[in-house]
């Protein structure tokens, strides 16, 4: 059998789990702090800094625990807590490693439609920030594909009068892509109506780019093969403190919204690590 001291432990725990935090914890505090010319808050999700403080203070906490002397079942079941939080850290490494590996596309001339996933509109229904990033991404492709058509998906939401679809077809038609090459999905509402209902758009059998930021980019590919749809990611840059946020948040709700595969790597770490205790 092999053991691993709990010193080494702690280094892979201080090294992958904890000083990440709190760069994450750090960087959400900053984004808290930096305001838009009106006052509003960029990119700043207040869920977001009250996860990484739970993670900072139950490490702490579990770390003080650690220090004293239990009795044995007491010793493993800490070993355990020590197994899934290196479950779950390989889990995240897992997720943003496939995610690059997604953005590579050799392949891309036979591309018949590219779909920008939406976000809200400015207050004058007007696309900005990471929204003019995905347009921008998407209209340059498409530029050079000639035979490629862009599908603008997104509802009406928040204050705006018109639907994300519409702003983000004025936006391009204002950069001199012909409207013409643009359809409008305007019903949905989430990422994955965003992906469903575009595909109605479609003719059979086509295959299609999917076009949003970085961090974002990977919840719609798995959406998408799901469903076995035939498509790629095209990733639209953003600064490095928003995608180092939203990369964080996004493997917070892939463990929620698909418990089965997280799920299948703690318990089978979990089973490892007891036959190796008993």
């Amino acid at each position: 059998m092999v053991y691993v001291s709990d010193q080494l432990v702690w280094v892979i725990i201080w090294s992958y789990f904890i000083l990440p935090t709190l760069l994450v914890f750090g960087l959400a505090v900053f984004e808290y702090f930096r305001k838009n010319k009106d006052g509003s808050l960029q990119g700043f999700e207040k869920g977001l800094l009250i996860k990484s403080a739970l993670i900072l203070l139950f490490v702490a906490v579990y770390h003080f625990i650690k220090s004293y002397n239990f009795a044995w079942y007491v010793d493993t079941s800490l070993g355990a807590i020590d197994v899934v939080l290196e479950a779950l850290l390989f889990i995240a490494h897992s997720y943003v490693v496939t995610a690059f590996v997604n953005y590579v596309n050799v392949d891309t001339d036979d591309v018949d439609y590219v779909v920008v996933l939406g976000a809200r509109l400015d207050e004058n229904a007007k696309v900005s920030g990471q929204l003019k990033s995905r347009c921008d991404t998407a209209i340059d492709f498409a530029k050079k594909n000639p035979n490629t058509k862009i599908i603008m998906s997104g509802a009406v939401s928040g204050t705006a009068e018109i639907s994300e679809a519409a702003g983000m077809k004025a936006y391009a038609v204002e950069r001199g892509f012909p409207a013409q090459r643009i359809l409008l999905e305007e019903k949905a509402e989430n990422t994955n109506e965003n992906i469903r209902y575009s595909y109605d758009l479609m003719e059979s059998e086509s295959k299609f780019a999917i076009v949003s930021t970085n961090y974002h980019l990977q919840r719609g590919l798995l959406i998408a093969r799901k469903y076995n749809m035939d498509c790629i990611g095209i990733p639209a840059t953003t600064d490095w403190r928003t995608a180092a946020l939203g990369f964080i948040n996004e493997i917070f709700k892939y463990i929620r919204r698909s418990p089965l595969i997280p799920a299948i790597v703690i318990a089978s770490s979990l089973i490892i690590y007891m036959l190796q205790k008993w």
